[in-house]
């Protein structure tokens, strides 16, 4: 809305002003043909073939005691037909449904009955639009259509027509006599045709401040069958007028009604979500990761020391930022390819084993950077759930030797006999040195095009680890593919076979009492 336009002056304006609040006033929320002239009047763009048909649609309307918003003037502006109308002061029906109450709801129900039935009281003898007799309805429409003003006994034959319809080959074939022969249940109208809003979407009633409903957007109004407004309802939500239908979509916020009205496309999509976070791509060049601020929160900082440090392709970060109900954003440049996950089964074996070298390859350089002590950057706590298995987003350390490890790692062993948790305690490898360490290597972080390695995602909870975890936790798979990636990767990577041993049983006691029969194996060695 222009603060300059003057509701007083609308009948006094030249075509060209209103031309020009036109072009410089917004439009109303995905909806462009609709410009917010103030907070009165709107203008709404017709194609010249359409206008005649919508205005005298509303007329009619009128005149039956509908509640229709007013056409004050129409102007010219760019080839289309701009309609200047009276801005009803509510609400869509699809923005209040989910605050109706039942009581509410009935009400408004018998309201929109009374009006259907008042616009069955118009009747005509020929269907379509009320001046130039076009068929505007989803059903009288198809690459042919009918002709304007189409008589009961054509709409039959466009209605059998395509009851019968198999093929257009077939329907070649067929003689004239032949098309008029329908071998499954006929369509007939034996009536006249009635008027019909044809477009009841809940976006197109509206709620005024009194609870009374009003009816817009008459474009695809006319006369057609009666049954047509029913359908035509059911058109737009396919599981009828309920609570779910009208649901928002939890990640962009449109409900499914919002979507079938809007031809937008977005290019800003939800890819990946776990949990309270998800990952949006945005157009081809960014990312978006959302998610709570709760740590382990510092990727940001890992990706700025990777690249300072390293030549792994790792996502340059842009801008990170946490709001003020704690969710935190990174936004970040997009490596180009597609994950190993997608692209792993149509990839030759010489590909497979060249992206698995170049991985291990980047993997020592990550190996030469090295800390005192087991912690991510600038000292803070680890996080692991199959180090140390006590839960997802649990801190751990810093932790300075093995002694510390060992006491962090068996609070996940409750219950566990002590003679067993000592004896595996004899079969840690040394950890240090504390190396640091994605821990996430799975096929879906690592990206790929034409063969070869383009990237390296997901560092959320990479950090300093012992210098066997690398190795150890790059043997848990999520997947066949994963597995045969996995495999592929160790063969390049330093050899630590003991350590996944012991690590292995050490995961399987922390299911204790419910062992597997390696634990069980465990157990029975040091009942021996």
């Amino acid at each position: 809305m222009h603060p300059n336009f003057d509701d007083d002056e609308l009948l006094h304006y030249t075509d060209a002003q209103i031309t020009h609040y036109i072009n410089i006033s917004p439009t109303l929320t995905n909806y462009s043909n609709i410009t917010l002239l103030s907070p009165k009047y709107v203008a709404k763009a017709y194609a010249e073939d359409e206008v005649e048909d919508a205005m005298k649609a509303i007329e009619l309307a009128s005149t039956l005691q509908i509640r229709v918003p007013r056409t004050q003037r129409t102007v010219r502006v760019d080839g289309m037909i701009y309609c200047i109308m009276d801005r009803i002061q509510g609400s869509t029906l699809a923005a209040e449904w989910m605050t109706l109450g039942w009581f509410a709801t009935i009400r408004l129900a018998f309201q929109l009955r009374r009006m259907i039935r008042r616009l069955r009281s118009a009747k005509s003898p020929t269907a379509g639009s009320l001046v130039s007799g076009k068929c505007r309805s989803y059903y009288l429409d198809d690459s042919f259509g009918l002709p304007p003003r189409a008589d009961s006994k054509q709409v039959n034959a466009f209605m059998n027509f395509w009851l019968e319809f198999t093929s257009i080959r077939r329907e070649m074939k067929k003689t004239a006599a032949q098309h008029s022969i329908c071998s499954k249940k006929t369509f007939s109208i034996d009536r006249p045709f009635v008027f019909s809003h044809h477009d009841l979407s809940p976006r197109n009633i509206m709620l005024d401040s009194s609870h009374q409903l009003w009816l817009v957007d008459w474009d695809f109004a006319g006369f057609y069958p009666e049954f047509f407004e029913f359908a035509g309802m059911h058109n737009f939500i396919s599981v009828g007028w309920n609570g779910l239908a009208l649901r928002a979509c939890s990640a962009c916020g449109w409900t499914a009604e919002r979507q079938r009205s809007c031809r937008y496309e977005s290019h800003v999509k939800l890819f990946y979500g776990v949990s309270d976070r998800g990952v949006w791509s945005i157009g081809t060049k960014y990312i978006l990761k959302e998610r709570s601020d709760a740590a382990p929160n510092f990727e940001a900082q890992t990706l700025r020391f990777l690249k300072e440090k390293t030549t792994i392709p790792v996502p340059a970060v842009i801008e990170e930022w946490t709001e003020e109900n704690r969710r935190h954003f990174l936004l970040s440049k997009r490596i180009p390819g597609e994950p190993l996950s997608t692209a792993w089964a149509t990839m030759m074996e010489t590909e497979k084993e060249r992206v698995a070298q170049q991985t291990a390859d980047y993997l020592s350089e990550l190996r030469r950077l090295q800390s005192p002590r087991m912690q991510s950057l600038d000292g803070q706590p680890i996080y692991c759930a199959f180090l140390f298995p006590t839960g997802y987003g649990v801190p751990h350390g810093p932790l300075g030797s093995d002694d510390e490890l060992w006491e962090e790692m068996t609070k996940a062993l409750d219950g566990v006999p002590e003679i067993a948790k000592r004896r595996l305690r004899t079969r840690m490898p040394p950890s240090a040195p504390y190396t640091f360490t994605h821990g996430d290597l799975t096929n879906v972080n690592i990206l790929v095009e034409n063969g070869n390695l383009t990237g390296i995602i997901d560092w959320e909870a990479s950090g300093y680890f012992p210098v066997w975890w690398e190795f150890t936790c790059a043997g848990i798979s999520l997947g066949a593919d994963d597995l045969e990636w996995k495999t592929a990767l160790r063969k390049y990577m330093p050899d630590y076979a003991e350590a996944r041993e012991f690590w292995r049983d050490f995961y399987a006691l922390t299911r204790y009492p419910e062992v597997n029969e390696r634990a069980a194996a465990l157990l029975t060695e040091d009942n021996t």
